[in-house]
């Protein structure tokens, strides 16, 4: 599926900042220790579908050069610019740049594109030795109650489910290839999975502030005003009897992959070298 402005609703943009997790921190924590563990170059960075930035933001710490892409205008709006770090409209099928970039990301975000076309653009942006990081989020976070998530996906996301196909990346990556069978496109095959790594964050939320959060997934997009306002109330009666407090800590979970050209000698030469080392030290730990 092509990667569409999903988020140009005005209850969506105006509060996507407030009410999103940062979770974007740890992510890049993550990503940049296993960069950093096989001495990959993290000099060009782009992310691909980056929101307001806040995924992209993070590391100008590390890079010279950092490049923030996202089909919607009223979102690339909000983004913070800062020196280093730009920002521009565009699309993962068509990226809006003919550089070469070390590490391309997509943080939640890789499941609104058109994987065949995403993957030949990438294919001509990334680096030789270049990796791309796919990160996602489960939505919705963990309150500690089983019910909270059981209602949220068997029932609400049951009545508003997703505008788009939520395809596990491992499952398409599986075995270093696409699992497309609709793709044309050979660079979809050129691809493999060379590391996966959990990760969680814990932030505080008001009951309001989560109902807004669960309102500004896509699922909700185009919805009229009045709808928006029913569907808030219905949350909100069923988010508050959870709430011992007036705040709730509440954890969310990721998961990124990193993917390499198959071809990629570089990193290929890398692993073949540290993999061996992780294995003996993990070894002794369980000794």
């Amino acid at each position: 599926m092509t990667q569409t402005n999903l988020f140009s609703d005005e209850h969506i943009t105006h509060t996507y900042n407030d009410v999103r997790p940062n979770i974007y921190p740890s992510a890049t924590q993550v990503i940049l220790d296993y960069c950093f563990s096989i001495n990959a170059a993290c000099d060009k960075i782009l992310d691909i579908g980056c929101g307001t930035g806040r995924s992209t933001q993070p590391f100008r710490r590390v890079a010279n050069r950092v490049l923030g892409v996202d089909p919607s205008p009223q979102i690339i709006r909000q983004a913070i610019k800062s020196e280093g770090v730009e920002f521009r409209i565009g699309s993962a099928e068509s990226l809006p740049t003919d550089e070469k970039f070390d590490l391309a990301i997509a943080s939640m975000a890789f499941h609104y594109f058109d994987r065949s076309k995403f993957l030949s653009e990438l294919n001509r942006v990334l680096s030789p030795s270049g990796i791309f990081v796919a990160c996602e989020c489960g939505f919705g976070g963990d309150i500690g109650n089983p019910g909270y998530k059981t209602w949220l996906s068997e029932d609400l996301f049951a009545q508003y489910p997703d505008k788009v196909e939520r395809k596990r990346i491992s499952s398409y990556f599986k075995d270093g290839s696409s699992k497309d069978e609709n793709s044309k496109d050979e660079s979809s095959n050129q691809f493999r999975i060379i590391h996966q790594q959990t990760y969680t964050y814990i932030e505080g939320y008001t009951p309001e502030r989560l109902v807004t959060y669960v309102l500004s997934k896509s699922n909700f997009a185009n919805l009229s005003h009045s709808e928006i306002r029913a569907l808030r109330k219905r949350i909100y009666q069923k988010l508050i009897p959870y709430w011992s407090s007036t705040l709730k800590l509440v954890k969310f979970r990721g998961k990124a992959w990193f993917i390499t050209r198959k071809t990629n000698e570089i990193i290929n030469r890398k692993r073949n070298w540290y993999m061996p080392l992780i294995s003996a030290f993990k070894g002794l730990r369980q000794v």
